[in-house]
């Protein structure tokens, strides 16, 4: 064996662009056309997102029927709960006139 011929491991890493971090960076430049047609676009589409969700909100059909407390009707007296530990049970039954997505 001869001492001279081994070879010394290094923990340098290659040296190319990518390891050591030499690599050209992404400079954009922002000119005021560019800038503008970005924000259209950007505002245009956040204005067909929000008509789209405010369409759907507006058709949700949400009906309310009070089976307790002040307010509630004599037809559902029977449910009327007095006591916080009463356990009371009742049926109400409703319906719906308008039309609803499923």
């Amino acid at each position: 064996r001869k001492s001279g011929s081994r070879l010394k491991m290094s923990r340098k890493p290659v040296d190319s662009d990518f390891k050591q971090q030499r690599l050209r960076a992404w400079q954009p430049i922002l000119t005021p056309a560019w800038v503008i047609g970005t924000f259209l676009l950007v505002g245009i589409a956040f204005i067909i997102i929000g008509a789209l969700l405010k369409d759907a909100s507006d058709n949700v059909v949400e009906y309310t029927e009070q089976y307790d407390g002040d307010g509630t009707s004599s037809s559902h007296a029977d449910c009327m709960i007095t006591e916080s530990d009463q356990g009371t049970n009742c049926t109400i039954t409703f319906s719906i006139e308008d039309k609803m997505k499923s």
